[in-house]
């Protein structure tokens, strides 16, 4: 088969060249010398016509042939990464391989305790590096979390993503893997909720909400809740979820929290979980890889690893009891 004298083994230096814009840390990632890969880029440019990268200021940027070549040089190359690996074995008691997983503080908190403690059992060198891509820049405040991380795994910046079902690449398989509810959470000394929470208390209290990112994206349960009509009181926006439980002591503040993540700070925090007086859509939680990698030994040994210790921790989220609590009798929000 001819590439028109095309050597392949300079695609693999071309990835690192369109992806770092720099020929030293391109270099760096193929383990070539600067003249190397001055060299290799010589050639490249001779390949193509082009010189693909060029000097703007203090810096390199793409030329425009360039940056159409940066998804498919990525794609050639994973597919030729899954056809190598194709019948390559995993031995996770030997195996130093490290699995990168998007996924927001939520999952990492509530999740990654567990799954550390069933993989050290069986694969002491196995590594795990958890990364939190909210979107690129050119994400509005209304744009879904997760609606770029497409292009994460596409580019192999990792492994795994983890997140709600509404937010999968109908590129690449997928599968739940464990299911959560929405709670109103308050500090336990809040004058304003006693037992329960009402319709008329929600909105007219102070709300700590989450958004995510530089453009403060927005989340699921505040998408919802804004679907219905009514607007909350929000008076604080945080970064990140882990930060919300801190914030409501000793004030009268209240916030919707993934179930299982409020579950977990009650038992260091003083704070109340509340029955919310209305329905909100499930948290569908999803692990999803890239289809190259569907048949990899070792991604395959990773999801069942994911599902188990998802099992541990989520095991008492049954289907009859989320669905009660999201058909929960209250009044409908429009009201």
């Amino acid at each position: 088969m001819q590439f028109r004298g095309l050597d392949l083994n300079l695609l693999v230096v071309l990835d690192a060249l369109l992806t770092e814009q720099n020929t030293t840390r391109a270099g760096e990632i193929v383990c070539l010398g600067q003249s190397a890969t001055s060299a290799a880029l010589s050639r490249l440019r001779e390949f193509f016509g082009d010189e693909l990268l060029v000097r703007s200021g203090q810096k390199m940027v793409l030329t425009p042939l360039a940056q159409e070549l940066v998804d498919p040089v990525r794609r050639v190359l994973r597919e030729t990464e899954s056809i190598a690996n194709y019948n390559l074995r995993f031995d996770p008691r030997t195996s130093s391989r490290i699995f990168k997983l998007n996924m927001s503080d939520y999952v990492t908190i509530t999740l990654l305790p567990s799954l550390l403690k069933r993989i050290k059992k069986v694969a002491p060198h196995v590594r795990i590096e958890t990364r939190h891509y909210t979107g690129s820049s050119s994400q509005t405040t209304n744009s879904p979390p997760g609606s770029e991380l497409r292009s994460y795994l596409e580019q192999g910046d990792v492994d795994f993503l983890v997140v709600l079902k509404d937010f999968l690449s109908p590129l690449h398989p997928a599968e739940e893997i464990f299911r959560d509810h929405y709670v109103g959470v308050v500090w336990s000394g809040n004058r304003v909720v006693k037992k329960q929470l009402t319709l008329e208390q929600f909105f007219s209290m102070s709300h700590a909400v989450v958004r995510i990112g530089p453009h403060q994206t927005v989340t699921q349960e505040e998408i919802a809740i804004q679907h219905s009509g009514r607007e909350r009181r929000v008076e604080l926006v945080l970064s990140n979820f882990s930060l919300v439980p801190s914030v409501l002591l000793g004030t009268d503040f209240i916030a919707v929290m993934h179930g299982q993540l409020a579950k977990f700070y009650q038992k260091f925090m003083p704070l109340k979980l509340l029955q919310l007086p209305f329905p909100m859509p499930i948290i569908d939680m999803h692990l999803q890889w890239h289809r190259y990698h569907d048949h990899d030994p070792g991604t395959l040994w990773f999801r069942d690893f994911m599902k188990q210790a998802a099992k541990d921790v989520f095991r008492s989220e049954t289907k009859r009891d989320i669905r009660e609590i999201a058909v929960v009798a209250a009044p409908a929000l429009t009201t």
